[in-house]
């Protein structure tokens, strides 16, 4: 009979996978958290837009197909990258929208 004893490698490997378990699950509950965040923004943006269709006496479409003439989309050189996490955001932010860290200096102002 074979007993199995396992490598340096081996256990060394079991203790790293213990160790990222609960980073993993706490990963999984805050994607699970932002796609709830997600589809709660896009309820109150639908909102939104029919309250100012509305406003404007216009259908939601045609509202957005006016808005959207009158605001194109910014392309590339309007938009860069977060120094902290990455993020495309535009030249003109303040702060980055995803993380809070404030363009150009190391100071963040959320959490």
């Amino acid at each position: 009979m074979k007993i199995f004893r396992p490598s340096l490698t081996d256990i060394y490997n079991q203790i790293r996978v213990s160790q990222a378990a609960p980073d993993l699950t706490d990963i999984g509950s805050r994607i699970q958290s932002l796609e709830t965040q997600v589809e709660h923004l896009r309820a109150l943006n639908r909102a939104l837009v029919e309250y100012l269709a509305d406003h404007v006496n216009l259908s939601p479409q045609a509202f957005l197909d006016q808005l959207s003439k009158e605001h194109p989309k910014q392309d590339a050189e309007h938009t860069l990258h977060c120094p902290s996490c990455g993020t495309l955001i535009a030249s003109d932010a303040k702060a980055c929208y995803s993380c809070g860290m404030k363009v150009g200096t190391d100071t963040y102002i959320l959490g």
